[in-house]
């Protein structure tokens, strides 16, 4: 069964059927998290009911379901880490930084860049650290 030879009552017959195994599946990405596994479940059914997520007919139904949910729950798995980092790094800076940041990826990466120069600079001798 293709996506595009599917009407969208079928669809949601098919996303009923599975819905079972689907939310035991998502419980299990989201760590046994019940409303984590429930945001995920109904983040994934609105991919798929706007088109932003597309069964190309390569596996079953349930497997490429599956990998959504997976891929789903990881990267709202990223997005509350970052979140609870910027909170716990700076609480009085939190809601300025939620606002202002763009892509949570990039502050992560330049987080990373920052403390690998300072593990460098940590291991220049004295002179060249104060040189710097």
């Amino acid at each position: 069964m293709h996506f595009d030879s599917m009407d969208i009552a079928e669809l949601k017959a098919e996303l009923e059927r599975l819905h079972s195994a689907s939310f035991g599946w998502a419980l299990n990405c989201c760590r046994r998290d019940r409303s984590e596994a429930e945001e995920v479940l109904q983040t994934v059914y609105l991919k798929i009911l706007e088109g932003k997520a597309h069964y190309r007919g390569e596996s079953s139904l349930k497997t490429w379901l599956f990998a959504v949910i997976r891929k789903t729950a990881a990267t709202e798995y990223r997005r509350r880490f970052l979140r609870s980092l910027r909170m716990t790094a700076n609480p009085e800076d939190a809601p300025e930084q939620i606002a202002t940041s763009e892509n949570p990826v990039s502050s992560l990466e330049k987080s990373e860049v920052q403390a690998q120069f300072q593990i460098a600079m940590k291991g220049l001798p004295k002179r060249q650290r104060e040189a710097g």
